[in-house]
């Protein structure tokens, strides 16, 4: 058992040291990650800005003639809004196509007094191009505008009754939350992006190194010799094992580094300036202790797939599956219940782990969940080293490379 460990520890070391020489491994575990994440949100923020800078320097809004309303004057009295006249819907089609404005205003009106028979009402259409996120906004900026335009003429024609709108009895509704807004707030962003993330992370991290390190070595012609050597299979894998799970780890870490310079970088690209994220020191343990678990199955998992795959390029096809299942899992607790759920979801593979993770952030950990995925995190990881250990055995599958 000593000279197992020990042979282990070396292969431990060897492989490590060369995953990290390979520009393209440490490019792909950790520097896409860190670099990905704040990339992208920068390019947010700019777009953001950008639209935020064009909505700020005014919004043409073409009225079509017949207003009913008064909507013309009614615009034309607002800041950042233009107002142009147009002769009917058609011109105002036209003039949306070829951006002249942003959003076309269609006053309407039916029946009442002279009417054919139908009741009195009315009307307004915004009619905007779907295809543009400016006109849109803008469309909804003038909908906010409207509506309260609407309640003005409403209390004008209550006052025109002889009434008081104070002496109309209305329901005052008051929301009052239970915790700190921006702290509720930033518990929930972490209770969705932190199973999210760290099971994404975990099944892309070791994926170059798993690759590498079982389909790879075969295709490349290097694991027989280093068979050859006398050391024990279960040292090999072992020794492979570790050096995969440590490139995870640091591919997972990269991850979460790339994702808090992305928050930093555009707060309002993730929904809210004012986040609050309070986890206690005995939260943060429990998940960095479920992140080095996740990484360990996911790692065994994707060892033992590269081990099975003829080469490295068909290991990455092994791997797409995985990908897809860990990223469900991730994406899966989003709007569950976990107050309601039966028993039988955390023995559902990966989905258990997100539900732990889950209910980790929102301080609902129960110890028959915890036990049963537990459990079932050890199952996995045995179940995967043994087949790629039987795999290692058996020199057919050692020559499919």
């Amino acid at each position: 058992m000593r000279r197992t460990l020990h042979i282990a520890r070396m292969v431990f070391y060897k492989e490590l040291t060369e995953l990290l020489r390979d520009y393209r491994t440490v490019l792909i575990s950790i520097g896409v990650p860190l670099v990905l994440f704040p990339a992208l949100v920068l390019v947010l923020s700019v777009n953001i800005t950008r639209a935020e800078s064009a909505f700020e320097s005014g919004i043409r809004v073409g009225v079509v003639a017949h207003d009913h309303f008064d909507l013309h004057d009614y615009f034309a009295q607002q800041e950042l809004i233009s107002v142009q006249s147009l002769s009917d819907v058609a011109a105002g089609s036209e003039s949306l196509a070829a951006g002249d404005v942003s959003t076309v205003v269609i006053s309407r009106q039916w029946g009442g007094a002279g009417g054919p028979g139908a009741d009195a009402g009315a009307g307004v259409t915004l009619l905007y191009d779907n295809t543009d996120l400016f006109s849109q906004a803008a469309a909804e900026y003038l909908g906010a505008l409207l509506s309260a335009y609407s309640d003005g003429v409403r209390s004008a024609q209550i006052a025109e009754l002889g009434l008081s709108p104070d002496s109309l009895a209305t329901l005052q509704v008051e929301l009052l939350g239970l915790h700190d807004p921006s702290r509720s707030a930033g518990t929930l962003a972490l209770s969705f992006l932190i199973p999210v993330l760290m099971l994404v992370s975990a099944a892309l991290g070791p994926l170059a190194s798993a690759a590498d390190l079982g389909a790879g070595e075969k295709e490349r012609g290097t694991l027989e010799p280093l068979l050859g050597t006398g050391a024990s299979r279960s040292a090999l894998l072992l020794g492979k094992f570790g050096a995969c799970s440590v490139m995870g780890l640091l591919g997972m870490l990269a991850f979460f580094a790339g994702a808090g310079l992305a928050y930093l970088i555009g707060p309002g690209v993730f929904g809210s300036d004012e986040l609050q994220f309070a986890l206690g020191p005995g939260t943060v343990a429990l998940l960095v202790g479920f992140a080095a678990a996740t990484v360990l199955v996911l790692s065994s998992l994707e060892l033992a797939l590269s081990f099975l795959a003829r080469s490295a390029k068909a290991a990455q096809t092994y791997f797409i599956p995985v990908l897809i299942l860990s990223s469900a899992a991730g994406y899966g607790t989003y709007m569950i219940n976990l107050e309601a759920l039966p028993l039988w979801h955390y023995h559902i593979p990966l989905f258990n782990i997100a539900l732990i993770l889950k209910a980790t952030v929102l301080g609902r950990l129960s110890l028959v969940p915890l036990l049963v995925t537990t459990g079932w995190i050890l199952l996995y990881v045995t179940c995967s080293l043994a087949a790629a250990h039987n795999l290692l055995r058996h020199e057919a599958a050692l020559r499919r490379g």
